[in-house]
């Protein structure tokens, strides 16, 4: 079966956040190890833009703490000048590593804008926002709404995070566990220290599974360490995941972290940057 997965093009959101840093950062460090291109794109929010022009918005200044009248011509001049430094920051990584960048700017629903951008590449790379909600926390709307589109890989930076080893990735047999595995495959290719922690879950924890593994990656140079998780449980999932101390996870959308109404908890718990994989 041919589980091959080619990444030609990284779609990375931009905005003004940290977090957003933080994606163009690991999309550069990928389209550098997957030598793809690079697709940057800054959304003016047509919903922001459509509360400016209300006769009642009012923005506070920074230096100050006063309200004040906020024009409809402020808040364009603002987002152009947002735009003009997330393209500056754009282009002055991706041509240090040597990757080939675009830049684009859209208005309107930002998710729904950042979904068309993304029909025409492989991969979406965009900052995470775990948002407090009632006794736990809540992904943020355009993480959320591009995860849940599923038709593409999605790489989620939260704060304080970078796309870096150690690689984990959570294997259960599926098809896009093979996805996973192939993306990680190319990407460990590109470092000098071309180790993989493979989490086996279920089924997927065999010796046979375990053998086929290792000898596929020994053809492409790589190695793995492997970690067993009987059932499929979030929980202890979480526990396994937790002991390998991951800084990037690659994780197939079946997954059991994805699965439950907890799942948000437990992504954000991991501190780490993820790979989510259809």
């Amino acid at each position: 079966m041919n589980d091959r997965v080619a990444i030609r093009r990284i779609l990375v959101a931009l905005d003004a956040s940290h977090q957003s840093l933080a994606a163009l950062n690991a999309a550069v460090l990928l389209a550098e190890a997957l030598e793809a291109e690079l697709l940057g794109m800054f959304v003016e929010d047509v919903n922001l833009v459509r509360w400016a022009a209300l006769p009642f918005a009012r923005e506070v200044g920074h230096a100050t703490a006063r309200a004040r009248p906020l024009a409809g011509e402020d808040l364009a001049r603002a987002l152009r000048g947002q735009a003009a430094r997330a393209q500056q920051a754009l282009a002055r990584l991706a041509t240090g590593r040597g990757v080939t960048w675009s830049f684009r700017v859209g208005r309107g629903e930002v998710a729904a804008t950042l979904l068309a951008a993304a029909h025409d590449t492989d991969l979406v790379a965009l900052g995470a926002t775990f948002l407090s909600w009632a006794a736990g926390r809540r992904l943020g709307s355009t993480a959320r709404a591009v995860i849940g589109a599923g038709a593409r890989p999605a790489l989620l930076l939260p704060a304080g995070t970078r796309w870096a080893p150690p690689y984990v990735v959570v294997y259960d047999g599926s098809a896009a566990a093979r996805r996973a595995l192939s993306i990680a495959e190319h990407l460990v290719a590109s470092i000098q220290d071309p180790r993989l922690v493979i989490v086996l879950v279920g089924k997927a924890d065999s010796e046979t599974i375990r053998r086929e593994l290792t000898e596929r990656l020994t053809r492409g140079g790589a190695s793995a360490e492997f970690r067993s998780v009987a059932r499929h449980d979030p929980a202890e999932l979480v526990r396994a995941l937790r002991a390998t101390s991951p800084g990037s996870l690659i994780l197939p959308v079946g997954a059991p972290l994805l699965t439950d109404s907890a799942a948000t908890d437990r992504l954000a718990a991991l501190r780490c940057a993820i790979l989510i994989v259809p």
